[in-house]
């Protein structure tokens, strides 16, 4: 059984080392665009604040763990979105936190087609506690300096484009362009991770079926220098726009399936089960767990022109408030 989990705790530090250089993966990413493009920032038709929480390889102590806050709400005249997101994301020893401001602005290509360009800046609070390592079998470690405490804060900005259109839309964005060392040298001690810009591409496809069923495909690369490419394809079904359900597959890494729950007033609910690939994590592993709540807190209103009979007057125009879902 040590055996196992000795080979276990290895495989676990390669593939964490490779994962921590990405940004954290979401399955339900079309819920939560904003963590990805500043440009989705007050595109949805309301204000809105989305909660997502994140267990990856559930079972296995001290496994990645993210939990998210984002708030997203269009401006009058809906040109320019604003919000905020915040990212608690925790793998292992190491912790960070990432908080951004969000803005969007909308340019109006024709009377279908919506261009968003979108600009975000903040920060990243890093910090990684060694001390909470265990060592086996090497006896007591007498260079402490082998297991350091450290915190820093990383500014960065991050850029992007949102193309929406009733039938599809495309985004492609840079969350943090900055380059960012997480280390630097302390007392004769070099190591130097670097923060790497990730860009993520997305793009999806509504396909009505008939009056009430619509099958919407899509997928989402992204790739960052150094780290492998990760490629996360989507296939649901969705019904009167109130429940969606489908899988997902994360090329050679993970399959599993997703939900969204919409209730049709304030409170939208969603759920994703991911299953590893790798039979060594499965071994332990329960498996990787995403919720999401969405609350809408208020929808946009607009004016619209439309035509009424009056019992003494012909056709006439009136102006009245409409509430667009």
């Amino acid at each position: 059984m040590k055996t196992k989990q000795i080979i276990l705790l290895i495989f676990l530090f390669l593939i964490t080392h490779l994962w921590s250089q990405q940004n954290s993966h979401f399955s339900l990413y079309r819920q939560h665009f904003n963590m990805l493009n500043p440009a989705f920032t007050g595109t949805q038709g309301g204000t809105n604040l989305k909660m997502t929480f994140r267990s990856q390889w559930s079972g296995i102590k001290d496994s990645p763990e993210t939990q998210v806050v984002s708030f997203g709400t269009p401006t009058a005249g809906n040109r320019l979105g604003i919000g905020f997101s915040v990212i608690n994301d925790k793998t292992f020893v190491e912790k960070q936190i990432q908080s951004f401001i969000n803005f969007s602005y909308r340019l109006q290509l024709n009377s279908e087609l919506n261009l968003y360009l979108g600009i975000q800046s903040g920060g990243n609070f890093y910090s990684v506690n060694s001390s909470n390592l265990n060592v086996y079998g090497g006896g007591e470690v007498t260079d402490q300096r082998l297991f350091l405490n450290y915190s820093h804060i990383n500014p960065n900005i991050g850029v992007g484009i949102y193309l929406k259109h009733e039938n599809f839309y495309f985004s492609l964005s840079a969350p943090k362009i900055l380059n960012s060392e997480r280390f630097k040298r302390t007392e004769g001690i070099s190591s130097t991770p670097t923060d790497r810009v990730h860009t993520y591409t997305t793009a999806g496809v509504f396909i009505p079926l008939n009056e009430q069923w619509e099958f919407i495909p899509s997928f989402l690369l992204s790739y960052v220098r150094a780290a492998p490419m990760l490629l996360t394809l989507n296939a649901t079904i969705s019904y009167n726009k109130k429940i969606e359900f489908g899988t997902e597959y994360n090329f050679q890494s993970g399959l599993g399936g997703v939900i969204m729950i919409n209730t049709g007033k304030t409170f939208s609910f969603g759920y994703a089960y991911i299953t590893s690939m790798q039979k060594e994590i499965n071994t332990f592993s329960t498996g990787t767990h995403e919720a999401l709540l969405k609350i809408q807190i208020a929808n946009v209103k607009s004016k619209t022109t439309i035509k009424k009979k009056t019992p003494s007057s012909p056709l006439v125009s009136e102006k009245i408030n409409t509430t667009k879902k």
